[in-house]
């Protein structure tokens, strides 16, 4: 079962990726991805999140990643916000 992965830029001009309906990074003005990642990660999220990884590297000339474990991003009016999954 694979998902898509999309590139969307938000009304307030943030670059982010979005699996499916969920948000799963943005990059940042210093060119740094920020990956939501889950509390549990899977074989097949993790694949996901590499494959993340390469096409946001690829499109937008990213320098660094940092990953954010147990955290929820979300689309809010047009803006970013990360919040921490229930679980974590």
């Amino acid at each position: 079962m694979s998902q898509n992965i999309n590139r969307k830029v938000s009304a307030k001009k943030d670059v982010y990726y979005a699996v499916g309906e969920v948000v799963r990074a943005v990059i940042d003005k210093e060119q740094v991805l920020h990956l939501a990642v889950p509390s549990e990660v899977t074989r097949a999220d993790r694949r996901m999140l590499d494959k993340l990884v390469i096409k946001a590297k690829a499109r937008d000339g990213v320098r660094s990643v940092k990953e954010v474990p147990g955290t929820v991003m979300e689309l809010v009016d047009g803006e970013i916000h990360v919040r921490r999954s229930a679980a974590a």
